[in-house]
């Protein structure tokens, strides 16, 4: 009797835990963005992403810090077409400081978040400004 209820409990502790590293393991947002690249542009800084198969993905949530460790704010958004092909997504900062840090927030259609890499560009057109 001891020994059959301690092999249910093995299987259940294995069961509990191959289910939740399958859970952990199946992020279809992480899967989705390529690429993702930041380019000093004239006064602009132009943002460019590449997904794959972007079905899941609702919104692309463009996140901007000015400097270094400071905190992110929205500056634009990009609302997913869903199609079920690779697609090149663009995106202008019309406004950049000297230091910016950049990062795309992707929202699944179930309200799953997952957050880029952290892109740091430093603008040549502020301190040309400060030149003048």
């Amino acid at each position: 009797m001891k020994i059959l209820i301690h092999l249910h409990l093995i299987f259940a502790l294995t069961l509990i835990t191959t289910i939740s590293s399958n859970a952990l393991n199946s992020d279809p947002i992480g899967k989705l963005m390529a690429e993702f690249n930041c380019e000093e542009s004239g006064n602009e800084i132009i943002l460019d992403w590449f997904t794959h198969k972007d079905v899941e993905a609702r919104t692309f949530v463009i996140e901007r810090s000015n400097g270094i460790g400071g905190s992110f704010k929205e500056i634009g958004r990009i609302e997913s077409p869903n199609h079920d092909e690779d697609i090149l997504y663009v995106f202008v900062d019309e406004e950049p400081s000297l230091v910016n840090t950049y990062r795309i927030k992707l929202i699944s259609e179930d309200g799953l978040i997952k957050y880029s890499e952290e892109k740091t560009i430093h603008s040549q057109a502020d301190s040309e400004l400060g030149k003048k």
